[in-house]
């Protein structure tokens, strides 16, 4: 009976520490999860925030501004070149599981994204045909708000970077 029962025992112990380095693992493969996901992000955060650099959009809108009312004032016309805007590498392949990530880390994230996925919008606007033919002063106010929405995209991105940095941080990374 001793037998039995102190195999009975060695079983649920055996059990026990199974389960619990299971679930031991499991934090760890989530938490090096998390840190990948906010490194991953912070990355391409850090690379589309480059290139908004406030000085480049004021002078590049002061340039295509003086462009557009120069030609208007000589009677003629003049649309900007808009690129395309890039894609959300990163972001896309990792939304859905968004949730994973800490709270305070989630909100400036999906606020910058959400502010490119509108600048993204708006520039097919400014890229159709329907922009070409618009009268100058309209086209300058819609450049105008480009600019306006690519500033505050890097100030979201300036915000989020932040976040991940703290997060980040916390977690020893």
């Amino acid at each position: 009976m001793e037998t039995a029962l102190v195999g009975v025992l060695g079983a649920l112990v055996g059990i026990l520490l199974s389960n619990a380095l299971t679930m031991l693992l499991d934090v760890r493969r989530r938490r090096e999860r998390i840190t990948d996901v906010q490194t991953s992000l912070r990355a391409e955060i850090r690379s589309q925030w480059r290139r908004l650099a406030p000085l480049d959009l004021e002078s590049r809108a002061r340039m295509i501004v003086d462009r557009i009312k120069a030609a208007a004032d000589q009677e003629s016309d003049f649309t900007p070149f808009i690129p395309q805007e890039d894609d959300n590498v990163v972001f896309e392949s990792v939304v859905d599981e968004i949730h994973i990530l800490p709270n305070d880390v989630i909100d400036p994230v999906v606020l910058y994204y959400s502010q490119l996925n509108t600048i993204t919008r708006f520039v097919e606007d400014l890229r159709s045909e329907r922009f070409a033919r618009l009268e100058a002063d309209r086209k300058v106010e819609m450049y105008k708000d480009y600019i306006a929405m690519k500033e505050q995209a890097r100030l979201f991105a300036d915000r989020a970077i932040r976040a991940l940095d703290a997060s980040l941080a916390t977690n020893g990374q």
